[in-house]
C-alpha cells in the first residue's frame, strides 16, 4: 500500500464535525425524558419547533466534514478494518438522521399534536442514542486494529480503548427507565457525546501525523 503524506486535513475535518455537532446540540435543550408526560413533550415541541429545524440543519451539515474525515482516515488504514470503520460510520450518520427526522416530524405541527402520539414517537426517538453505541464502539475497535498495524500512533489505541469501554457501558441505557441511565438521559446526551467528540479530535490529530509504518519507511 502506498503511503499517504501527512496533512492537517483530517484534524480540520474532525474539528468542523465536532463544532457543528456541538452547535446543533446547543440550539435547543434536551427534550423531556422518557418518564415525562405526553403533555410535557407537546409543550417542548411547541416551544422549540423553530430551533429544532436549525438543530437538524446544523447536525446534518456535520455529515459533510464527517465524510471527509472518514475518507481521510480510511486512506491511512492498511487492513480490512477500514471497511468496518466505514460501515460503522455510515450507520452512525444514518441513526442521527432517523432521530432528527422524528424530532422534525414532532415539531412540524405542535399545535395539533396529540399527547399520547407525541409520547410514543418521543420514546422511539430516545432510543437512537443507545443504538448508536455499537457503531461507535465498532469505529473505536477498527481504529485499534489500525494502530496495531502501524497505521496510527500508539497513543490513539489508548484513547480508542477508553471510548470503546464507555460505549459498551453506555449500551446498557437501552434497558434504562429513568435518570442517568435512561434512554436519552445524561449518559446518552452528555457523557457519551463528549467522549466521542474528544476521540474524533484525537483521531484527526493522529491521522494528521505519520504512523509507525510511515515513520519507519515501511509503507
Amino acid at each position: 500500500m502506498r503511503g499517504v503524506e501527512p496533512t492537517r486535513a483530517p484534524l480540520w475535518a474532525a474539528l468542523a464535525f465536532v463544532v457543528l455537532l456541538v452547535a446543533g446540540a446547543t440550539v435547543v435543550p434536551n427534550p423531556p425524558g422518557v418518564g415525562a408526560s405526553g403533555s410535557a413533550v407537546v409543550a417542548f415541541y411547541r416551544d422549540h419547533h423553530d430551533g429544532i429545524a436549525l438543530q437538524a440543519w446544523l447536525t446534518m451539515a456535520a455529515s459533510v466534514p464527517a465524510a471527509a474525515l472518514v475518507a481521510l482516515v480510511m486512506a491511512r488504514m492498511s487492513t480490512p478494518a477500514r471497511y468496518a470503520f466505514l460501515l460503522a460510520a455510515a450507520i452512525t450518520v444514518s441513526l442521527l438522521a432517523v432521530g432528527l427526522l422524528l424530532r422534525l416530524g414532532l415539531a412540524r405541527h405542535p399545535a395539533t399534536l396529540d399527547p399520547a402520539t407525541a409520547r410514543s414517537l418521543a420514546d422511539v426517538e430516545a432510543y437512537w442514542a443507545p443504538l448508536l453505541t455499537f457503531p461507535i464502539l465498532t469505529q473505536a475497535a477498527a481504529v485499534i486494529f489500525a494502530v496495531r498495524a502501524g497505521d496510527f500512533p500508539r497513543w490513539l489505541a489508548w484513547v480508542s480503548a477508553v471510548l470503546l469501554v464507555e460505549q459498551l457501558v453506555e449500551s446498557a441505557t437501552v434497558f434504562g427507565n429513568h435518570g442517568f441511565l435512561a434512554p436519552g438521559g445524561t449518559m446518552n446526551s452528555l457523557v457519551g457525546p463528549a467522549l466521542y467528540g474528544v476521540w474524533l479530535i484525537a483521531l484527526g490529530v493522529a491521522a494528521s501525523r505519520p504512523g509507525r509504518r510511515e515513520a519507519a519507511g515501511t509503507v
